[in-house]
């Protein structure tokens, strides 16, 4: 069971992993639409000596959307035993048949990749670490062509 104290490391050391992300505090000040104008202030988002400094989730997103890496939702995601997969919206048309036929053949294609690339970098009876990171990358293609499904007309319970 994950304690207060436990969170709140992971929370701040999430914060701190953003903050570097976006170029450190002072250049966080200056991301366009940023309400706050200390530079400070993303010091203690990251510090543990400042439990009761919080960032608001408005500041969290324009951060991760300015650094293109959801680095804080990710942590707190996987907190649930969840992850956070990028999609590419307008990729594929799933708004007609034939895009949605599409988007079905585009994902079989990935997931068996994935298992090609599986099978491939077990042959020797081993999987090395850029082995790993090669398959992760297929997973993360198979995930997002199969995210482009639910997209289609019809897959959120009725007929777009």
């Amino acid at each position: 069971m994950l304690t207060p104290t436990e969170f709140l490391k992971i929370e701040k050391a999430a914060m701190r992993r953003l903050v570097k992300a976006c170029g450190g505090q002072e250049a966080c000040v200056l991301i366009e639409g940023m309400p706050i104008r200390r530079h400070q202030t993303f010091s203690e988002y990251g510090s543990l000596g400042h439990p009761e400094v919080r960032p608001p989730r408005y500041v969290i997103a324009l951060l991760e959307i300015d650094c293109g890496d959801p680095i804080y939702t990710r942590a707190m995601a996987r907190l649930s035993q969840h992850d956070v997969v990028p999609i590419q919206p307008g990729a594929i048309d799933t708004q007609s048949l034939a895009g949605t036929l599409q988007a079905t053949g585009m994902a079989m294609k990935e997931a068996s990749d994935v298992f090609a690339r599986v099978g491939e970098a077990s042959a020797d009876g081993r999987i090395s670490a850029r082995e790993i990171i090669e398959i992760n990358s297929d997973v993360d293609e198979a995930i997002r062509a199969l995210m482009a499904l639910k997209r289609a007309p019809g897959a959120e319970g009725g007929e777009q």
